[in-house]
Protein backbone atom coordinates (compact mmCIF):
# COMPACT_ATOMS: atom_id res chain seq x y z
CA UNK A 1 0.00 0.00 0.00
CA UNK A 2 1.05 3.16 -0.82
CA UNK A 3 2.21 6.23 1.43
CA UNK A 4 -0.90 8.03 -0.22
CA UNK A 5 -2.95 4.92 0.24
CA UNK A 6 -2.11 4.68 4.14
CA UNK A 7 -3.23 8.63 4.69
CA UNK A 8 -6.89 7.89 3.24
CA UNK A 9 -7.27 5.40 5.69
CA UNK A 10 -6.07 6.53 8.42
CA UNK A 11 -8.46 10.07 7.68
CA UNK A 12 -11.02 7.45 6.65
CA UNK A 13 -10.86 5.69 10.17
CA UNK A 14 -10.36 8.97 12.34
CA UNK A 15 -14.01 9.73 10.66
CA UNK A 16 -15.73 6.59 10.93
CA UNK A 17 -14.84 6.60 14.76
CA UNK A 18 -16.13 10.30 14.67
CA UNK A 19 -19.43 9.08 13.66
CA UNK A 20 -19.28 5.98 16.10
CA UNK A 21 -18.82 8.32 18.79
CA UNK A 22 -21.24 11.28 17.65
CA UNK A 23 -23.50 8.26 17.12
CA UNK A 24 -22.85 6.99 20.36
CA UNK A 25 -24.16 10.47 21.84
CA UNK A 26 -27.78 9.85 20.77
CA UNK A 27 -27.98 6.32 21.15
CA UNK A 28 -26.47 4.31 19.01
CA UNK A 29 -25.05 1.18 19.63
CA UNK A 30 -21.55 0.86 18.60
CA UNK A 31 -19.39 -2.29 19.33
CA UNK A 32 -15.67 -4.12 17.95
CA UNK A 33 -15.07 -7.33 16.74
CA UNK A 34 -11.59 -8.10 16.88
CA UNK A 35 -10.60 -9.78 13.77
CA UNK A 36 -7.16 -11.12 14.10
CA UNK A 37 -4.13 -9.58 15.88
CA UNK A 38 -4.26 -6.31 13.45
CA UNK A 39 -7.51 -6.39 12.68
CA UNK A 40 -11.11 -4.81 14.10
CA UNK A 41 -14.55 -4.74 12.91
CA UNK A 42 -16.15 -1.19 14.37
CA UNK A 43 -20.54 -1.90 13.88
CA UNK A 44 -22.37 1.10 14.24
CA UNK A 45 -26.16 0.26 14.72
CA UNK A 46 -28.34 3.02 13.39
CA UNK A 47 -31.91 3.98 13.35
CA UNK A 48 -31.82 3.39 9.80
CA UNK A 49 -29.47 -0.21 9.74
CA UNK A 50 -26.20 -1.45 10.65
CA UNK A 51 -22.85 0.42 9.37
CA UNK A 52 -19.30 -1.69 9.60
CA UNK A 53 -15.56 -0.94 8.66
CA UNK A 54 -12.52 -2.94 9.25
CA UNK A 55 -9.92 -0.57 11.06
CA UNK A 56 -6.43 -1.45 11.73
CA UNK A 57 -6.34 -2.05 15.79
CA UNK A 58 -3.30 0.61 16.48
CA UNK A 59 -5.62 2.88 14.60
CA UNK A 60 -8.32 2.21 17.33
CA UNK A 61 -8.65 5.88 19.48
CA UNK A 62 -11.41 5.00 21.85
CA UNK A 63 -12.62 1.61 23.34
CA UNK A 64 -16.04 0.71 22.62
CA UNK A 65 -17.45 -3.25 23.63
CA UNK A 66 -15.83 -5.81 22.19
CA UNK A 67 -18.99 -8.26 20.68
CA UNK A 68 -18.96 -11.76 18.31
CA UNK A 69 -21.49 -12.23 15.40
CA UNK A 70 -23.34 -8.75 15.18
CA UNK A 71 -22.98 -8.55 11.94
CA UNK A 72 -26.42 -8.46 10.19
CA UNK A 73 -25.29 -9.17 6.73
CA UNK A 74 -24.96 -6.25 4.92
CA UNK A 75 -23.29 -5.54 2.15
CA UNK A 76 -20.76 -2.98 1.02
CA UNK A 77 -23.67 -1.36 -1.23
CA UNK A 78 -25.98 -1.71 1.35
CA UNK A 79 -23.61 0.41 3.82
CA UNK A 80 -23.59 3.19 1.52
CA UNK A 81 -27.27 3.22 0.26
CA UNK A 82 -27.93 3.64 4.05
CA UNK A 83 -26.02 6.29 4.66
CA UNK A 84 -27.10 8.24 1.38
CA UNK A 85 -30.59 7.71 3.54
CA UNK A 86 -29.75 8.84 6.74
CA UNK A 87 -28.33 11.69 4.86
CA UNK A 88 -31.13 12.57 2.88
CA UNK A 89 -33.22 12.38 5.88
CA UNK A 90 -30.89 14.37 8.31
CA UNK A 91 -30.80 17.11 5.71
CA UNK A 92 -34.94 16.86 5.05
CA UNK A 93 -35.23 17.22 8.75
CA UNK A 94 -33.60 20.40 9.15
CA UNK A 95 -35.69 22.51 6.99
CA UNK A 96 -33.18 22.16 3.97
Amino acid sequence: MTKLNDSIYEERNLLVQLLAAVGEKVGWTISIVKEDSEWHILYIDTDHGQLSWHIRSEQLQAEWTEKKDVWDGHTTAEKYQRIENMIKIMVNSNGR
